[in-house]
């Protein structure tokens, strides 16, 4: 079955305000199963991150439109960036120049594009370009910033602009102009490789053939689609694919095309109302919850009256979409995202406060997303995790254990680390066949010895695990053969035949500082 996505709409403006809901339904219905709604202004901005909450498949983009450069406040720019670390937000657009109305005069609009290509930049998110009659100019400007990563939407440049902007690997957007019978740039289509084709519709406007002259919206994607795959002459089934795996690439959302592994997801759903009320109760109040695997709700429904906002993050659409309708709560809503790819720090930044992260972590990746806790400490207030007995007690360990290691010395440099209760295999579903940990992290006032090179205190506890039957001023040897590692471990009151796993944490920390 053919899945699109509608990489550029307009679904906020007020053409929809009658039947927004009936209109966003039926392009689901029509297997358009991914929309972006697009900013021209702040304002516009600010309702299409609404949007896009209120759906799991709809993502937006912020950004200000040529013809609204001249009417945006003081400070718009940042304004901008701080909308842009919303997690729903995938790029920076509707940018651009346009020297066919000029509305806004043209020194207004060059400097805004420039400025919001520096943001992009910046923020490594892509743009999406509105070019009229001033491709020279707009090349030039992306030229002198050096950053090409995005999609020039509704493409109306000529065959030079075009070998140009695919050699500097960006993708082009085609839309309802395309299916005119007055279209001229037909050829400009087959010269396009498939991969880079975008499908948009730029709704409620230029709505394709035969509905010209009507109000565009996404449930007609299926029409753009059908003259490319006429021009291209391939099924549509694989401009459906194809095209929308380009956005996947591009904007970093889940594939409605992916397949996802048991293995992976690790998914045991938490069926235990009375566990979940306590781990609720661990998480506390506050202003911002993220929860990750959010299942069937059932911490989540918890969460919700004790924080200003929740939010569920899933992976599977399947589930993230029963999640949404299960979860009632205006303050919540759900992400269909890979945890890992989520910045925390932004989120952190967009919502002004520290985040309490809240899981049932999948056990196949439980290592990863501690670490990836951490990447992001300055943007936590607190983790409290349901994770495999063995991990729990792996990353708790006392120095002279087994299961003291890298994860434990790395992590409590900067957690304190509480181990809080056990869950029994029977209150999930499936049963596991593990027993399960419920820990909290809450990051120190500061790191041990913060002054210390995280890289450098990393490498060092890495080498010194490396062989663990040998001594660790061997291992130590190849961190650094021009350091008195002996008299170092003396004076931390260590003889020369201790091992990694006996050295505390305090300790690793004041052998890395001597690097």
């Amino acid at each position: 079955m053919p899945k699109y996505c509608d990489t550029h709409t307009h679904l906020d403006f007020h053409q929809f305000d009658v039947d927004r809901e009936e209109t966003i339904q039926r392009a689901f219905s029509t297997d358009v199963v991914r929309i972006i709604n697009i900013g021209v202004d702040l304002d516009s901005s600010i309702r299409s991150i609404e949007l896009a909450e209120r759906y799991p498949q709809i993502w937006c983009a912020v950004g200000i439109h040529p013809h609204d450069v001249q009417n945006q406040p003081t400070g718009w720019l940042n304004t901008l960036e701080k909308l842009a670390y919303h997690p729903k937000v995938v790029a920076i657009g509707e940018i651009g120049l346009d020297f066919y109305r000029d509305i806004s005069p043209r020194e207004s609009q060059i400097e805004a594009f420039a400025r919001q290509i520096m943001l992009a930049q910046k923020l490594e998110l892509p743009m999406i370009i509105h070019i009229r009659d001033a491709h020279k100019q707009a090349r030039q400007i992306m030229e002198n910033i050096g950053y090409y990563y995005g999609v020039f939407h509704a493409y109306s440049g000529d065959e030079d602009f075009l070998e140009w902007a695919l050699d500097k690997n960006m993708n082009i957007g085609f839309g309802g102009p395309i299916t005119f019978k007055n279209y001229r740039k037909h050829h400009l289509i087959k010269k396009t490789p498939i991969e880079k084709i975008f499908l948009e519709t730029d709704c409620p406007y230029l709505s394709p053939h035969p509905y010209r002259g009507k109000r565009n919206e996404p449930s007609l994607i299926p029409t753009i689609a059908e003259k490319v795959s006429e021009l291209k002459n391939i099924p549509m089934e694989r401009v459906a694919k194809a095209t929308t795996e380009n956005a996947v690439r591009l904007f970093g959302f889940p594939s409605p095309y992916m397949k996802m592994g048991k293995k992976y997801l690790g998914q045991n759903f938490l069926t235990n109302s009375g566990v979940a009320q306590k781990i609720a109760n661990l998480a506390g109040t506050g202003k911002l919850a993220l929860e990750i695997g959010a299942g069937k709700g059932i911490i989540t429904n918890i969460l919700t009256p004790n924080f200003d906002r929740v939010i569920a993050v899933e992976l599977d659409e399947y589930i993230a979409l029963q999640a949404d309708e299960k979860i009632d709560s205006p303050n919540c809503f759900v992400l269909q995202q890979d945890i890992l790819k989520l910045n925390l720090v932004r989120l952190s930044k967009y919502y002004q406060t520290r985040i309490t992260l809240v899981g049932n972590i999948p056990y196949s990746i439980t290592t990863p997303i501690l670490f990836w806790a951490l990447k992001h400490i300055d943007g936590v207030k607190s983790a409290i995790f349901t994770i495999q007995r063995e991990v729990g007690e792996r990353i708790c360990a006392q120095p002279g254990t087994k299961d003291y290691g890298i994860p434990t010395v790395i992590l409590n440099r900067y957690f304190e680390i509480n181990k809080e209760f056990t869950i029994s295999p029977g209150s999930f579903f499936p049963v596991p066949q593990i027993t399960s940990i419920v820990v909290k992290l809450s990051p120190r006032a500061e790191p041990i010895i913060p002054e210390l090179d995280h890289d450098k205190f990393s490498n060092l506890v890495h080498c010194a695990f490396a062989k663990r039957r040998k001594k660790l001023i061997s291992n130590l040897q190849d961190v650094s053969e021009h350091i008195d590692w002996k008299k170092i471990l003396q004076d931390l009151g260590y003889g020369e035949n201790v091992r990694a796993e006996q050295i505390s944490v305090q300790a690793f920390c004041r052998l890395a500082s001597h690097l």
